[in-house]
């Protein structure tokens, strides 16, 4: 996890909640530490949130060699001192998912419904880790000048989907072509510019279809589960239609047969 020599520090693979202690074990003695190279689908958000705070207090810069997804985008990425991301890699971005607890069965809600849902399930331990989340996610971006809104297309796009396959439903095993199952949305340069994001220097990204087909099967993603695009195109998928219409009804008979 750290080189002594190079300085440089590593991070390979999901973010778990002792990940964050690992990684300080090799930072506080490294006193040349100034590179976390990683590699990483996200993990949990508290562990991520603690990385945060040590590479900010450390100046350390961020590395992308492969993958920066979810917590790794939304919370490392944003947090490091430089930004480089190298060739053949992905930065991406969706909606945070809580996990509570209700009638003895582990589920998972999206970030924008969390409160409502969780509230009714009475999980207070969930609820308590909600408005952490959500101070967490307010200082760090409010002190890095990011917006708010870095995942708003996402979470635009699950509205729309979930309209269609009701208002809990997100098994992403589940598609159509009109409305396809996405899980991650995929930031060039421009627009984590845009977002705020600062100091990014060298930046790959697949700009065109056969890179973006690469990406997906180089780390092995199923096939259109990343979307590469502009927001409004995002926030368009998944709007009413005549043929989403249709999904709607199915799966208001599905739900209604599950009951018997």
């Amino acid at each position: 996890m750290s080189d002594q020599e190079t300085g440089q520090l590593s991070l390979i693979g999901q973010i778990s909640p002792n990940t964050g202690d690992l990684l300080r074990a090799s930072v506080e003695p490294n006193l040349m530490a100034k590179d976390l190279m990683i590699d990483s689908m996200g993990g949990d958000a508290d562990a991520s949130f603690a990385i945060s705070k040590m590479m900010k207090k450390r100046n350390l810069n961020i590395i992308v060699d492969g993958r920066c997804l979810s917590a790794c985008a939304q919370i490392l990425f944003v947090s490091a001192k430089k930004k480089t991301v190298l060739k053949d890699s992905i930065i991406g971005v969706h909606e945070p998912f809580i996990y509570y607890q209700e009638a003895g069965q582990r589920k998972a809600v999206a970030y924008q419904d969390a409160e409502i849902v969780v509230t009714a399930a009475k999980d207070t331990q969930a609820l308590d880790g909600i408005k952490k989340m959500k101070e967490n996610f307010q200082d760090l971006y409010k002190e890095a000048g990011v917006s708010e809104n870095m995942y708003a297309p996402y979470s635009h796009y699950l509205s729309n989907r979930k309209k269609i396959f009701g208002a809990d439903f997100l098994n992403f095993n589940v598609f159509s072509p009109s409305c396809p199952a996405i899980r991650m949305w995929a930031l060039n340069k421009r627009q984590l510019i845009e977002f705020g994001v600062k100091d990014i220097g060298d930046f790959w990204y697949p700009n065109t279809p056969h890179e973006q087909e690469q990406i997906v099967a180089k780390f092995k993603l199923p096939k259109g589960s990343i979307f590469f695009g502009e927001a409004d195109s995002l926030e368009n998928l998944c709007k009413e239609s005549s043929s989403n219409a249709l999904l709607r009804k199915f799966y208001d008979v599905v739900a209604i047969a599950r009951r018997f």
